[in-house]
């Protein structure tokens, strides 16, 4: 989740509505979600876990710092998912929620992006208002359809409930071509 001082006001609150619907309707403890924050860093709130009350926690915790490193959420999010809590027969899913633009350029996001895509990671990208590059979101998804446009604070959480249920439906060998 983008933690840019951009995201004060609505845009954090609906963030933040939408990760915790989207954590209500996953399926935990079988699931596990992670939280990161990114801005000029990224910073794992909480790892992959099962704990549904540990995750809203995380959730909760989001506060907004300058600086907007898509490159940074998306190589926290690519370790979290091949670290020790991985589960390599899992399906594996980055939902990466931004209102901006990567800060120094597109090439490391795009970079950062490649490389999760190649380890079998699944991205979808959601642009919240006016202010966002939808074509480069959809290079960072790789996919047509993995891009998803969020005009207002309040299309968030209908997105975030469709992304749970194409995570759960989409067979991980559909959707990777027998990998």
């Amino acid at each position: 989740i983008d933690a840019s001082a951009s995201m004060a006001g609505d845009k954090l609150a609906a963030a933040k509505a939408a990760a915790h619907a989207f954590a209500g309707v996953v399926t935990m403890p079988t699931d596990h979600v992670a939280v990161i924050a990114f801005n000029e860093t990224a910073t794992t709130l909480i790892g992959l876990t099962g704990d549904r009350a540990a995750v809203d926690a995380a959730i909760d915790r989001i506060t907004l710092a300058p600086g907007t490193r898509i490159d940074a959420g998306l190589a926290a999010a690519r370790a979290e998912l091949n670290g020790p809590a991985g589960r390599l027969d899992a399906t594996r899913v980055i939902a990466l929620l931004t209102d901006g633009r990567q800060d120094d350029g597109p090439e490391r996001a795009e970079a950062e992006a490649t490389a999760a895509r190649a380890a079998g990671i699944r991205i979808f990208t959601i642009g919240l208002g006016a202010d966002v590059d939808g074509a480069f979101l959809a290079r960072l998804a790789g996919m047509t359809g993995r891009y998803y446009a969020a005009p207002t604070p309040a299309d968030l959480a209908a997105i975030y409930a469709g992304l749970a249920d194409e995570a759960r439906t989409c067979p991980k060998d559909a959707f990777w071509g027998g990998r």
